[in-house]
């Protein structure tokens, strides 16, 4: 996951923190199992997107 963000912002994954958040399900629902959960490769699949803006978002800040 770190990895989505790394490759949007251009740079090495190590320099990404990843910090663990607070279960949240209506905030951090897993968008294909509707709940703070993952199971197979629906992390992957369902944050993919966005994941992907929030690097591109913070490479054009």
């Amino acid at each position: 996951m770190p990895m989505l963000i790394a490759e949007e912002l251009e740079i090495d994954v190590s320099k990404v923190k990843l910090v663990v958040a607070e279960p949240n399900d209506e905030a951090y629902a897993d968008l294909l199992l509707g709940a703070l959960i993952t199971g197979g490769s629906t992390s992957v699949r369902g944050a993919w997107k966005p994941l992907r803006e929030v690097g591109a978002t913070a490479r054009r800040c």
